[in-house]
C-alpha cells in the first residue's frame, strides 16, 4: 500500500516558504504565525492562513475589482516534500496543481 497525505501528520513549518508554478504564474508565500501574501497576483491578496488535518485554509481578500471582498480558499494537500507543494483545489478535485519553493 502507498502512504497518502490524508494519513499522515502534516507539520505546518513544513509548508512555510514561497511556492510558485509557472503553469498558474501563482505566487504564494506562507509565514509563521498564520500570516500568508500573494506575489505577482494583481488581484487577489492572500491574509493569512491555517492547516486543518490535511487541508490547506487561506484567506483571501480580492483587490482592483468592481465588488472587493474577503473569500477563504480550501486545498487538500496531496503531498509535500522539501521542494514541492501538491495541491488540489476544493472545488475541483480532479486538478492536482504542482507548486515548487522558491
Amino acid at each position: 500500500t502507498t502512504s497518502t497525505v490524508e494519513k499522515e501528520e502534516i507539520n505546518p513549518d513544513a509548508l512555510l516558504g514561497s511556492w510558485t508554478s509557472g503553469d498558474y504564474k501563482m505566487v504564494f508565500e506562507l509565514l509563521g504565525g498564520g500570516k500568508a501574501s500573494s506575489i505577482n497576483m494583481a488581484t487577489l491578496d492572500y491574509d493569512s492562513w491555517k492547516l486543518e488535518g490535511n487541508k490547506l485554509f487561506l484567506k483571501a481578500t480580492s483587490k482592483g475589482v468592481s465588488n472587493p471582498g474577503t473569500s477563504d480558499e480550501v486545498y487538500i494537500i496531496k503531498g509535500v516534500t522539501p521542494g514541492s507543494l501538491m495541491l488540489t483545489p476544493g472545488w475541483n478535485e480532479d486538478t492536482v496543481w504542482t507548486y515548487t519553493r522558491k
